[in-house]
């Protein structure tokens, strides 16, 4: 059986808050383990507009 995994950039879309974007990585990251998926990454990219750690600032 091939092994999935999830890539998440845990995006802020224009308008939300940084915490709705943080929910919606937990609930992908709860959907992917319940569909078996293997591993769950989280990147971070400097620079990225929508960056929920940049969005703090």
């Amino acid at each position: 059986m091939t092994k999935l995994s999830v890539l998440d950039q845990t995006p802020v879309i224009h308008g939300h808050a940084t915490a709705d974007a943080i929910a919606a990585t937990l609930d992908l990251a709860q959907f992917a383990d319940d569909l078996g998926y293997t591993r769950y990454w989280c990147a971070k990219h400097h620079g990225l507009h929508g960056d929920p750690i940049r969005a703090r600032k």
